[in-house]
């Protein structure tokens, strides 16, 4: 069951390699944090250092428990990186969950005309092997024979030339159309638990657009109507500007007004570093980095492979009882 949170009982920080710059956010009651106005058909969420401890759906997958198959140099999986996430494409992905930050990322506007490329490619790579493996069969069993069937066999052997360059051409439609899918993908923005700053890119270019405290951001929730159900979109503004973060890229939209407070008490746990982590799959391998987390632990005695531990079907139960939780503490959200 998830321990509910005296909200900043914990050491900010404890000796360790990893450390949390001196602008992380640490709720202070003392401050006045911004409030945004509400949105036309939404609401404004107010208050800070909410100590329950909120999970969104998207973090209680009860289909797989993907920390099981993420062991860090374990015996049993001695190829293991154990420093996996320290990968420079790890740092620099536009997808990146971890505990120093939570970054959301876009496919690009020519994702889709690059996947498009590459599937034509690599049907085209089959299509003409296919091609090259007919004709030197037709030309070996005619290259004997009368000689108007020998240039017949020679004119399929040019073809079976053509065939394998343009088979080599598909091979560079193929490596130069994956390579502009991975450059077309670009962050969109990121919340940064270390440093205590919320980041955005900029909508066309690979470059940092705003980069703006955490203390400055505010909470505000875009409904969207409809005859049959209603969606409501967590989003932080500044308040006075016109800059926004729309969360929804990373937690989805909900149907649930309760479901939103969930992600809203999620992220204040996540960038408060004087709270721990929430005990959620994704966070487990990175728990023993984060200092916060890491003194929590060790007080709760916290089994440092809870998750990867759990067969399949002990999952399927904790993570139900979680949703229950989730349920009866954000007022029926789930």
């Amino acid at each position: 069951m998830t321990p509910t949170l005296p909200p900043h009982a914990l050491p900010p920080q404890e000796q360790s390699d990893y450390h949390y710059a001196d602008t992380a956010y640490r709720f202070d009651p003392e401050h006045t944090y911004p409030l945004a106005d509400a949105p036309f058909g939404g609401f404004a969420l107010g208050g800070r250092s909410d100590p329950r401890t909120g999970i969104p759906n998207q973090f209680l997958d009860e289909e797989i428990n993907a920390c099981a198959y993420t062991d860090l140099g374990t015996p049993d999986k001695p190829d293991a990186d154990a420093h996996w996430h320290l990968r420079q494409d790890n740092i620099d992905s536009p997808f990146r969950i971890d505990h120093e930050k939570l970054r959301a990322g876009s496919l690009g506007k020519y994702t889709g005309a690059f996947t498009h490329i590459f599937a034509l490619g690599y049907m085209g790579k089959i299509i003409f092997w296919l091609f090259f493996v007919v004709a030197i069969a037709l030309t070996a069993s005619e290259i004997n024979n009368h000689d108007l069937e020998s240039a017949i066999a020679y004119a399929k052997t040019g073809f079976t030339m053509a065939a394998a360059a343009v088979w080599k051409g598909c091979d560079f439609i193929l490596a130069r159309s994956a390579q502009k899918m991975g450059s077309d993908t670009r962050p969109v923005f990121e919340l940064c638990r270390r440093t205590g700053q919320v980041r955005l890119w900029h909508k066309t270019e690979r470059r940092i657009e705003h980069d703006i405290p955490f203390t400055e951001m505010a909470p505000i929730v875009e409904a969207m109507y409809s005859p049959t159900h209603n969606q409501y979109r967590l989003k932080l503004v500044k308040p006075g500007t016109d800059i926004k973060v729309d969360l929804s890229q990373m937690t989805g939209v909900s149907s649930s007004k309760g479901d939103i407070e969930r992600m809203w008490a999620f992220i204040q746990q996540y960038m408060d570093v004087s709270l721990p982590l929430a005990d959620v799959p994704a966070f487990e391998p990175f728990r023993s980095i984060d200092p916060t987390t890491a003194a929590y632990d060790r007080h709760t005695q916290r089994n440092p492979r809870y998750w990867r531990d759990m067969d399949d079907q002990l999952y399927k139960d904790v993570i139900r009882l979680l949703r229950q939780e989730q349920y009866q503490l954000f007022d029926h959200s789930a």
